[in-house]
């Protein structure tokens, strides 16, 4: 799982990146400069909606959701929630 936590940390550290650059973390899902990123942001959108369902195969740890929520990470992806 350490792996996992440390790909985790990293991709969340090229989040921060983003909206430095950008001033906002609607990635698109195949940002050019960052293909990665983009993949990531929208697994991590999904697996929260999969949690909210109550599915079993979500992967996302209410410590992440915390993290996402105090950086005012945008969950559906949408400009108007910005």
């Amino acid at each position: 799982w350490q792996v996992h936590d440390d790909n985790w940390h990293e991709m969340l550290d090229d989040l921060r990146k983003y909206k430095e650059r950008h001033g906002d973390y609607l990635v698109p899902q195949k940002y050019g400069p960052n293909r990665q990123l983009g993949h990531w942001v929208n697994n991590q959108r999904q697996a929260y909606k999969r949690m909210l369902k109550g599915e079993k195969q979500s992967s996302m740890a209410k410590e992440r959701i915390c993290v996402l929520n105090e950086m005012g990470f945008v969950w559906n992806g949408k400009a108007s929630e910005k």
